[in-house]
């Protein structure tokens, strides 16, 4: 009898609310498993496998990976983990992959768990109760505070970051920056995150659409920027009742309001577009490092 079928049958199922396992085909040895839950329409799936590369070195004992996800069954009797059809709370079945905690010697045909012998079964129920430890109101109370604290709270303030640099992108190049914060979910990999984002993919381009201001035409953005600029100063003066004589002078007339106002605008939009030239770069190689910060942390691996 071939590794493969040995492995599995070494399961004995299906049983312990366990169905019928189905091999893999992206494997040589290993199988996933369907276990009903009591939520209607909802399963857990899970595939136990010894990786490709373990399994064929000289060493006897292969460390087995096990993977759970919970998702919603779909049509196909497969099941679906992520959908807007349905709302995912931290109280549900975590996903989860166990790597090193399991191993098969394929010498003696024996589960390890600890260097002690372990049925089939048992690694099965255990990874479970692993998996299902975030519905325990006290016992998984501890994990769902380090899942809300990694996956939403911390990954929250690093896409506000985000959010403040693609604003200053957008008054710099007219193009705002939208982050890149969800995965094509991979029931073979739950945990599997692709880093490698294209981040040019995330501009959305706007028209530049002027504005003339002093007869000088500038993008729309450019005239906001200025005019919040001047606010912003203004509001500084007046809280410190600071009121220079020189601006005084200047603000009290015309002609010098005429030259203030078309010197200030056309250096403010030279100095954009020499931002834009030399530093946008700069800018964007810091939003693909704030992305990929939130992309690990709101796909954190956390030990349970």
């Amino acid at each position: 009898m071939e590794v493969k079928e040995i492995f599995k049958n070494k399961f004995n199922l299906p049983q312990e609310g366990f169905l019928q396992p189905i091999d893999l085909i992206d494997v040589d040895v290993g199988f996933s498993v369907y276990k009903d839950r009591y939520e209607k329409e909802f399963k857990s799936l899970f595939r136990v496998y010894i990786d490709n590369k373990d399994y064929g070195n000289e060493n006897s004992k292969k460390p087995v990976v096990v993977t759970a996800v919970y998702g919603k069954t779909n049509e196909d009797g497969g099941i679906t983990v992520y959908s807007s059809g349905w709302k995912r709370s931290n109280n549900l079945p975590i996903e989860l992959i166990s790597e090193k905690d399991f191993f098969y010697d394929i010498k003696t045909n024996d589960f390890l768990y600890n260097n002690k012998i372990i049925n089939g079964i048992e690694i099965l129920k255990k990874v479970d109760g692993w998996h299902m430890k975030t519905t325990k109101p006290i016992r998984g109370f501890w994990l769902r505070f380090k899942l809300v604290w990694f996956h939403s709270i911390l990954a929250f303030f690093v896409k506000l970051i985000f959010d403040i640099f693609s604003i200053v992108r957008y008054f710099i190049s007219g193009q705002k920056a939208r982050i890149f914060d969800r995965i094509k979910n991979n029931p073979d990999s739950p945990n599997k995150v692709d880093m490698n984002v294209f981040f040019g993919k995330t501009y959305i381009g706007e028209p530049e659409v002027p504005m003339k201001i002093f007869d000088y035409m500038v993008p729309v953005r450019v005239a906001l920027l200025w005019s919040l600029f001047h606010l912003f100063f203004y509001t500084l003066f007046y809280f410190l009742q600071y009121y220079p004589i020189y601006l005084k002078i200047i603000f009290t007339n015309g002609f010098l309001i005429i030259v203030y106002g078309v010197a200030s605008i056309i250096i403010f939009n030279k100095t954009l577009k020499f931002i834009y030239e030399s530093k946008i770069s700069t800018i964007d190689n810091l939003l693909v490092f704030i992305q990929n910060r939130h992309l690990k942390l709101k796909y954190r691996k956390i030990k349970i």
